[in-house]
């Protein structure tokens, strides 16, 4: 990966921090940034729902931009072939895994996005709701993600984007895993 791409990455995890500070607390990836986990607090504040089907016992959220794992829902797309994931499982922490034809820049876009939308409790659904699958056929339900969503190349934070410098922010909370 080239080092503009990961400098762009530290900028919007910059962001991302920055917006969520309460819930994000923490970051590791692998050494080439294929798969990257944020590690989060209160989970189910987040949600809005503690009785959310996708809310397991120890609250990790695992967020999927493929489709290896069919058996799981779309929550929210990225354009019309790109769906992506979540699910809650064992720790507080949101897994991405990137396809190699899915750009950096998107699936760091959908982060800040899906944060977000977490934050504003649009990530939760009545007891009526049987499955996600229903709950996203819902059109007031759709309307609302596709606002939150947008395009996959911009970004609608209220925060100034910070200048990407020509090294990483000096960060403790960020390691790599093998």
């Amino acid at each position: 990966m080239d080092t503009q791409l990961i400098q762009e990455q530290y900028a919007l995890l910059e962001r991302l921090q920055a917006l969520n500070s309460d819930h994000v607390q923490a970051l590791t990836h692998t050494p080439d940034w294929s798969e990257i986990r944020l590690g989060l607090k209160d989970v189910p504040a987040l949600v809005g729902d503690p009785n959310h089907p996708r809310v397991r016992r120890d609250h990790e959220v695992l967020l999927q931009f493929d489709d290896r794992y069919p058996t799981l829902p779309p929550l929210f797309q990225i354009g019309p072939e790109r769906p992506i994931c979540a699910h809650i499982w064992r720790n507080r922490t949101i897994c991405l895994l990137q396809h190699s034809w899915y750009p950096a820049r998107e699936l760091w876009t959908g982060v800040v996005d899906l944060v977000e939308m977490l934050q504003r409790g649009t990530y939760s659904s009545s007891p009526a709701d049987q499955s996600d699958h229903q709950w996203l056929r819902r059109e007031e339900n759709r309307r609302r993600l596709h606002e939150l969503v947008g395009s996959p190349t911009r970004f609608r934070l209220p925060l100034p984007a910070p200048a990407i410098s020509t090294a990483p922010p000096s960060r403790p909370k960020i390691s790599t895993v093998s």
